[in-house]
């Protein structure tokens, strides 16, 4: 017998969970050629479905997402695709007062706190902290929305009745949660990257230019942006698109001051739009995307290359002493520094 007051419940369970996948296969298989209905689930694993109706609305955050997903879908590259903080749907009772009396509204309040959440009816120290002791209702009067059609409220002339007498109480739908970032709310589409396929800011250039701009169409309203690794990685290469450009600047000034020159720094200057041009072939050839890593070996290049231009140019100044031809001192101060250059190439690669 006691076995069989145990295996009860859990066949009841089973089944219960089973018939919610039934009707959960049977929602999502036939629900969807229903005019003006939207399909919910949540998260929970025996499969529970949630329909509801939906107002002709110019846009909602759930057409948002669903049109998103049929517009992307999962993009080559991208692994997954999910939604955050999309909202989920959860039973909850809704009271309606019959009278729009505000006396009432604030005595049915009051009343639900009371025997429900509970009500202060005293305080004492004890030891350093305070205790306080709360009134309401046994946990046995306090389980259903019976319980709350028979709370106790007081109305304008003073008479105690059932709220089921001045109020309807009825199921409804709520959301359990919404995400606002500055008082508007937000819905997250994230996706894991395959980065030998693309990176995270090629997938959101890619989207940038494919999927938003017919997004902006139909929801004029809505506003996209675009975080997680790619905002990282946006951030940091216009923080380093920044300190390169005051670098060589400030590799200018260095260079002016022992040449005696504006114009040789500038010569020397030059051979970086070289190497950066050398470099995105390379990753082009290679089929490789420029990332951060990427950045980190042009300002390194750009820094050998400057060397590079500086050994020629300081052997051409020592040469023109001697020569008056400015070509032959050209030809000879190459010839002279080619060993050196191509050293200075050559191991900085391998290292």
């Amino acid at each position: 017998m006691l076995v069989l007051d145990k295996l009860t419940p859990t066949y009841s369970l089973l089944r219960a969970r089973l018939t919610k996948r039934t009707v959960n296969y049977a929602v999502f298989r036939f629900g969807s050629a229903i005019t003006n209905v939207q399909v919910l689930t949540s998260s929970d694993q025996a499969g529970k479905v949630t329909v509801e109706l939906a107002k002709n609305a110019p846009y909602d955050m759930n057409n948002f997402t669903r049109h998103w997903q049929k517009l992307a879908g999962i993009p080559e590259g991208a692994r997954t695709l999910s939604i955050q903080n999309s909202p989920r749907m959860s039973e909850a009772l809704r009271v309606e007062l019959r009278a729009n009396d505000d006396e009432i509204l604030a005595q049915a309040g009051q009343a639900f706190r009371s025997a429900f959440s509970g009500q202060v009816v005293q305080r004492f120290q004890r030891n350093s902290g305070e205790m306080e002791v709360k009134a309401r209702y046994p946990e046995d009067d306090r389980q259903n929305p019976t319980d709350v059609m028979n709370a106790k409220v007081r109305t304008s002339n003073g008479q105690v009745v059932p709220l089921s007498s001045v109020a309807t109480v009825s199921y409804c739908y709520t959301k359990d949660s919404i995400t606002r970032i500055n008082g508007q709310r937000a819905v997250y589409l994230s996706a894991d990257v395959n980065k030998d396929a693309l990176s995270s800011t090629e997938l959101a250039s890619l989207n940038k230019r494919e999927v938003v701009p017919t997004i902006e169409q139909q929801f004029p309203t809505l506003g996209i942006h675009f975080g997680g690794e790619a905002e990282q990685q946006a951030e940091t290469q216009a923080s380093m698109i920044q300190m390169f450009m005051f670098a060589l600047l400030i590799i200018y000034i260095l260079l002016a001051i022992p040449l005696k020159s504006y114009i040789q720094p500038f010569i020397i200057m030059m051979a970086i739009p070289f190497g950066i041009l050398g470099a995105i072939l390379g990753h082009w050839m290679n089929d490789l995307s420029l990332g951060i890593l990427s950045l980190n070996g042009i300002i390194a290049l750009s820094v050998v290359v400057v060397n590079d231009s500086l050994l020629l140019v300081a052997r051409f100044n020592d040469i023109r002493k001697d020569m008056s031809d400015i070509k032959a001192a050209i030809s000879a101060a190459y010839q002279s520094r080619l060993r050196a250059v191509l050293l200075t190439s050559f191991t900085t690669f391998v290292v």
